[in-house]
């Protein structure tokens, strides 16, 4: 095992019709800066050099900028990346690239503020477009995360078009079957296959992976 997933806080700003609520738990049960840097190490020198930042909502933490750069001063060929919804993308880029985040994959379920809306909580995508234009004037590697399902399915080639305008790759992401995912499971779940004509249409390139359900 080389990479590790690190998760931050269990709360978000968000309400996902689909979340798995990855590292759900109490404040108390919060890891401190310093514990991530050990918990980090410890892995390190067990040949971990990768690890990514997830949450919940993981720009929730005030002092994420900390927790990068401890994980950045572990070793010199350690890569940290980060999970997030993209809302506090736009406000926290610059101190992001300075602590030495490598790259951050952005969840965007949605393009109209309808759609996003119903997949979300959130009232319109505009203030994570917005951030996604900043952190690439930072020179943030960014990719872009979508979950796939029969309620956003339409905003594909919407969220096709945006993306090779900034020149992003995007995830694309069959719901599981876990936390919320399971209770719209039946109703939502569309395999990717329906959608494999308009990626073959518009996208410059489509690869496919069956781990963690990803094309």
């Amino acid at each position: 095992m080389t990479n590790l997933r690190i998760s931050l806080t269990g709360e978000c700003n968000y309400s996902c019709v689909f979340c798995h609520r990855e590292g759900e738990s109490a404040a108390s049960d919060l890891l401190s800066a310093e514990d991530v840097e050990l918990v980090a190490s410890a892995a390190y020198l067990h040949g971990v050099s990768t690890f990514k930042l997830t949450g919940g909502e993981p720009l929730l933490r005030r002092d994420v900028g900390e927790v990068i750069a401890r994980l950045k001063g572990i070793g010199k060929e350690v890569e940290v990346s980060m999970t997030t919804n993209g809302y506090f993308l736009g406000e926290r880029a610059g101190e992001l690239v300075e602590a030495g985040l490598d790259r951050v994959n952005v969840s965007l379920h949605g393009m109209s503020p309808q759609i996003y809306g119903k997949m979300t909580g959130a009232p319109s995508a505009e203030r994570v477009l917005q951030g996604l234009r900043t952190a690439k004037d930072h020179d943030l590697p960014v990719k872009l995360n979508f979950v796939l399902t029969a309620l956003n399915a339409g905003e594909l080639p919407q969220l096709l078009d945006f993306a090779a305008g900034m020149e992003l790759n995007i995830n694309l992401i069959e719901l599981i079957p876990a936390g919320r995912g399971r209770e719209v499971f039946d109703d939502l779940y569309l395999p990717v296959e329906k959608v494999l004509p308009v990626l073959y249409a518009r996208a410059a390139r489509v690869e496919r992976r069956s781990l963690h359900n990803r094309p």
